[in-house]
Formats: structure tokens, sequence, C-alpha cells
């Protein structure tokens, strides 16, 4: 069989790097995008040990990700080509090293069967048989075939260039990012209406299976107006970005929308719109549809249904929605407080709005987590889940709300997981599902699937905080305390600034019992922030367990007094006591958690300040109550 320059074939199978395409037998192999990047790399790099850091940095370049997204995604490609690890027919992995392709590649048009290269037949006296003349005699000849020889070439690579230029024009684009659009008019800003309007672009054109797009919390930091796009987008590592302007001016709107290409910065697609403020919603339609078109994606009835669905025909409803989803993608506990007045009055104004009561949702879950009893907001979370499913089943941020409700506050594990997984098929590509359902599968001990799970949700959204986050409590589960010191140094090298990081170090040192650097790792965290109890009650832990007796109890004292302008779970009182080895009020402090229902006690499993904890018949008893036991992801 001959195969096309730009194909390499092993046995069966033919790699087809221009259409990224994997063929066994001529058919197409499913094959996800970094796994077929990884097994491009390795056939054109056949019989070489490929060290694991050379292939993380051309499959995943400039970017902080875990040895976890490498191993989820070699393991993908030896299930795509039949390759069983124990027995390798392509892929060895080298210990301690990489990855070697073993398997014979047949690339460059010569099909395996073919004779030898004519390099090989060359001998010292001799080319296709005829004897070389002496060089002085024929240097003129040479020379004048070199030049000849030589204008071949550069032709030849000038033409390949031009090519591979044209190409990369007409490479698809899988990644996109919608960036906050910005004011039209300089110092006239309306930063809920320019991050509102990517918010929704990002919901609608998220529902694409085709397409990955970032989420609202990657490119909210992007929203300065001298933001250069191509910029925002080689830090989001997509293939386009949308960016814009919008200006109000009373009851008219004035929008401008460009589609770019990351790559060579050409414009895929443009569009300027002046309408009434109230026909905004058919501003989105427009450049929804216009970018699906510019990219060449064929819409299923269903996905063009989803593209152009509003959930509202009241404007009034539609930017009190958009000002709630501003509000909560602030990430504070005022964000959500505002957050849920701004969705009650979208449906006050549409009670039949599924997206304000979705949005409704994970605002109570959010403020549930931790700024007020669980008994106080995660039964209206539940309602207002299920009111947005009656209205629309098919919301994928719906189910993954409810599941957020029936896993943390009700502890039905087995229907939260059939909820998470009902969020991934209806938006695959949603990185909000995949990290919710790795944070659920680590809490359950499923940790293998929790690491696959985060790393998917990583690779969707590389560069998120609580992607970041999710990734680090798949590796708490997992026990891997090296892992998550590594993974969260790297992250702060990235954003010095990122709190949860330090948690996290801190947390990986108490699991070596080097509790003199995690106690130095949580006072960085509060330097940063005073408003983490969490950390506080982990830094009295640490005191405690560092044999500072006295710090613990300060810290202790200044609990309760936060304790009376505002709720304090009891689960940071258990965490100081614990570190103090004072296990009867541990346990009498963790009840009061169990009785208000704490999210808190969801971690359990995972952290290590409990582990002195863990051989008392208690413990094991508390674990029993909330399920967690025996509890897994049931399919």
């Amino acid at each position: 069989m001959t195969t096309r320059k730009d194909r390499y074939t092993f046995g069966a199978f033919t790699v087809d790097p221009q259409r990224r395409l994997l063929l066994k037998s001529g058919q197409p192999i499913a094959v996800s995008g970094k796994a077929f990047d990884i097994l491009l790399f390795l056939v054109r790099n056949p019989g070489r040990v490929v060290d694991k850091n050379e292939l993380m940095e051309h499959v995943w370049p400039g970017q902080a990700v875990e040895d976890a997204n490498l191993t989820v995604s070699i393991s993908a490609l030896r299930k795509a080509l039949g390759d069983r690890p124990a027995d390798p027919a392509y892929v060895v992995t080298v210990a301690g090293r990489g990855y070697q392709w073993i398997a014979d590649v047949n690339a460059g048009g010569a099909p395996p069967d073919a004779a030898p290269h004519e390099s090989a037949r060359m001998n010292a006296g001799t080319f296709e048989g005829v004897p070389i003349a002496p060089r002085r005699r024929y240097s003129g000849y040479l020379r004048a075939v070199a030049i000849v020889l030589a204008v071949v070439v550069v032709a030849f690579v000038g033409s390949r260039f031009v090519l591979w230029r044209r190409a990369a024009r007409h490479e698809p684009v899988r990644s996109l990012a919608v960036l906050p659009f910005r004011p039209l008019v300089a110092g006239v800003r309306n930063e809920s209406l320019e991050l509102g309007l990517a918010d929704i672009l990002v919901t609608r054109l998220g529902n694409l299976n085709q397409l990955i797009v970032r989420p609202t919390s990657a490119i909210r930091r992007y929203g300065s107006p001298d933001q250069d796009p191509l910029a925002a987008g080689r830090e989001l590592g997509v293939d386009a970005v949308v960016e814009g302007t919008i200006h109000r001016t009373g009851d008219e709107i004035k929008v401008t929308a460009r589609l770019i290409r990351v790559a060579d910065g050409s414009s895929l697609w443009a569009g300027e719109f002046d309408e009434r403020f109230t026909s905004v919603l058919q501003v989105e339609d427009a450049i929804s549809e216009n970018v699906a078109r510019a990219l060449r994606i064929q819409l299923t009835g269903t996905e063009l249904s989803r593209l152009t669905r509003h959930g509202t025909e009241d404007s009034d409803a539609y930017w009190e929605y958009v000002a709630g989803r501003y509000e909560w993608n602030k990430l504070t506990p005022e964000g959500w407080t505002k957050s849920v007045d701004h969705f009650e009055r979208a449906i006050e104004h549409d009670p039949h709005f599924a997206l304000a009561f979705s949005g409704l949702a994970d605002a109570y879950v959010s403020l549930g987590a931790d700024s007020r009893p669980a008994a106080d907001v995660m039964g209206k979370a539940k309602e207002a889940a299920a009111r947005a499913l009656d209205l629309d089943e098919g919301l994928s941020e719906a189910h993954v709300s409810l599941a957020g409700v029936l896993a943390y506050y009700e502890w039905n594990w087995d229907a939260a997981g059939r909820e998470f997984r009902r969020g991934i098929a209806l938006k695959p590509n949603s990185a909000d599902a995949h990290r919710e359902y790795g944070l659920y599968l680590a809490t359950v001990g499923s940790i293998k699937e929790a690491l696959a799970e985060t790393a998917r949700a990583q690779d969707i959204e590389p560069f998120s905080r609580v992607t970041s986050f999710a990734v680090g409590w798949a590796l708490t589960g997992a026990r891997d305390y090296d892992g998550v010191i590594a993974h969260f140094r790297r992250a702060l090298e990235i954003d010095p600034h990122f709190i949860a990081a330090h948690n996290f170090i801190g947390l990986g040192y108490i699991g070596k019992r080097m509790y003199e650097p995690a106690a130095s790792e949580f006072r960085e965290a509060l330097g940063l922030s005073q408003e983490r109890l969490l950390i506080h009650a982990q830094l009295g832990f640490a005191e405690g367990a560092a044999g500072r007796p006295e710090a613990a109890r300060k810290i202790l004292e200044d609990l309760t007094a936060a304790s009376k302008q505002r709720y304090v779970s009891p689960y940071y009182f258990a965490l100081v006591h614990a570190g103090l080895g004072e296990t009867d009020a541990a346990f009498a402090y963790l009840e009061g958690a169990y009785h208000d229902r704490s999210r808190r006690l969801w971690a359990l499993r995972l952290v290590p300040t409990w582990d002195n904890l863990r051989s008392d018949p208690r413990f094991g008893e508390l674990l029993h109550r909330i399920g967690l036991d025996n509890a897994h992801a049931a399919g």
C-alpha cells in the first residue's frame, strides 16, 4: 500500500495529521485531541526515548499541567490502538524517563514493501551503477548541477512554506474564548454588561459539542479595555477568540464583534449591530450563528435550538440574569448574596426562565459551602435546581447544581453521580461539569477516575484556579503529597496571589507530617486574605501538631469571636482540637458539624488532618452515617 507523504502508517493504522484522524483499515478511530498530539509526536520520533517533560511541553506548551494529564492521555491512546501496557506493540513506558514508540513507521511515501532507498545502493565507486568520474574533470559541471539543485531546493521549500501558511489558515478551530466586550467609548464602562454579554455567548457556544469554549471563570481577567486579544488567546491556549466592543446610550445599544484566528491574527468574521437595548437577544443570536458558520460547524437541529435558545423573551428578566451571573462570577460571599437578589428579580419578571432558576441554585450552593448554615440555603438550592429542570430538562448546569445538593447536603451519593453524568452527557465539553464530577469522585474514593476527570477539566480550562483546585483534591485523595506540593508550586509561578495554592501546599506538608512548613504556608495564605476561616483553622491544627498549644488556643479564641458575627462551622473548631490531640473535643465538634450538615464534612476521607482520628471507632461510625464508608461511583 502506498501512502501520502503527509501520512504515517504502522500495521493496520494510518495517522493523517492534516485531518487529525487515526484510521484503522481505512475506518476512523475515536481518539481525544491530546492523545492524538502525543501519537503524532511519537510516530515522528520512532525508536527514540522521548522524555516525559519534553512530551508534556510539546502537547501542553507553556501550561502548568500535572503528570496525571499525560498518564490519562497515554492511557486513552493505548485504548484507541488496542495496545496493552503489559505486552506493548506500539508504546513502551520507560521507567523514570518517558515513552518510546517501538513499531515500524512508514513515512514519506514509500510503502512498507518498497525497495531500499537509493542511498542504500550507493558505494564508494558508483551511483546507480555508473562509475563516478574524477572530480577535477567535471568540477564545472558539478558546480552547475549544485546551483540548479540549490535553486530547486529553495523553490521547493518556499512552495512548502506557502502551502503551510495556507494550510494554517484552514486549520479547523477546535477551541475558542469569548473575551469580555470592551467599552466603545473610553471611560464609559458597564462591566456587568461587558462580561454579561460574553458570559451568555460562552453558555450558548458551549452547547456545540464540536467546540471547546473556555468558561467565564477563565476569561473574566481579560476585561481590561486595552487587552490584546491575540495575547489573551495565546495565554488561554485557544485556536480563536471572539472580541468586540459594546456601548449603551439610553434605549440604544451598539455592539461590534470579531472572530480572530490566534495563530496568524486573521479575521474569520466581523459584524456590527445597532439595535434597541431590548433587542440584544437577537444580537446574541446573530453573533452565535455567524461564529458557528465561520467555523464551518455543521449544526444538528438540537444544537441549533440550543445555540439560539433565549430562555426568556422578557428583557428585564434577561438583564437581571446577566447582572446575577456577573455578581456570582466574583466568587465571593458578597457577590453570591447579590446574585441571589438579581436571580430572584429575574424570576419575578419571568417565572418560566429556567436559566435564572439554575443561577439561583448555583448561588445558594455557593453560599452553603461556608457562608451560611447549610440548612438555611441548600433546600432552596435543590428547589431552584428542580424547578429549572422542570422547565428545561436539557439544561446541563441545572443537573450539576442538583448533583451538588444531593452529594454535599443530602449525602445521596448514587443519585448525585447520576446527575453529574447526565450534566456531562448534555454538555461534554463543560469544564464545570467535569471538574465537579472529579471532586465528587475523589470524595467517594474513586481516585483513579477522579484524576482522569479533573485532568479532562484542566484540558478544557488549563489556567483556571477552580480547576487547579479540583486537581489538587484528586491528588490529595491519592495521597500523592509530593505531587500536591509540586502542582501548586507551579500554579504559584503563574499566579503568586493564588490563596488556595498555599493552602494545598500546607495540606501536603501535613500529609508528610512536616508541621512547621505547613504552618508557614497557611500564614502565607492568610497574608493574602484574612477572611478564610478554613485556613485559620488549619493553621490552628498545624500549630497544635507542631507543639505550640498557646498559638492554637489563640486561634480557637478568634474562631469563637468570629462566630458571634457570622456563621462558623463546628468543623473548624474540630480541626484545631484534632491538632492539639484533644480527640473527645474534636469528635464533639464533628458531631455538631454533622447536625449542621456542614458541607465541609465531604472532605473527611481526603484530608490528612484527620489521620490521627481514623483508627477511632467514632470516625468510622461518622463516615457510615454520611454514607462515605463504602461509597463508590456507581455507573
